[in-house]
């Protein structure tokens, strides 16, 4: 049975991306995460006047902790 491996966003309730390669969905996760990750960085920055506010780990931490809580790989059986 073909299938099909799909990013899932809780939060939104939506699909974030899908393939048939179990790899390349868990990859764009991760680039998603990091993506995420330094905006949530670069923004804080921005707002305090291009002072650090915090390392970039918590901000890593952080994100990570929405990750687990809203994003996920479902593996869904396509019928034919």
């Amino acid at each position: 049975m073909k299938t099909v491996y799909v990013m899932w966003n809780y939060d939104g309730d939506e699909v974030m991306f899908a393939s048939e390669d179990k790899e390349l969905v868990q990859e764009m996760m991760y680039d998603f995460f990091i993506d995420d990750a330094l905006e949530a960085f670069g923004w804080e920055y921005h707002e305090r006047d291009y002072k650090s506010p915090a390392p970039i780990s918590q901000f890593i931490e952080d994100t990570l902790d929405w990750y687990r809580d809203y994003v996920t790989v479902l593996e869904i059986p396509v019928i034919n």
